[in-house]
């Protein structure tokens, strides 16, 4: 789910930027935009998405003993 919510967060985001941008700018591709506002921080959120899993795993078991 929170793989899910990071993915829907990603998407608002872009199409998000995408407007501002070509209001502001102009026109911008999706590649571009995915290049400056999504892989670049793909690994470190997947990583704070492993870090948040294996926390509330490890918390929910220690509150429950």
């Amino acid at each position: 789910s929170m793989v899910l919510a990071l993915a829907v967060c990603y998407a608002f985001g872009t199409v998000w930027f995408m407007i501002v941008y070509a209001k502001n700018v102009g026109a911008v591709g999706l590649s571009a935009v995915l290049g400056w506002c999504v892989i670049p921080f793909i690994i470190p959120d997947l990583a704070k998405i492993a870090l948040a899993f294996i926390l509330s795993n490890r918390i929910s078991k220690a509150v429950t003993l």
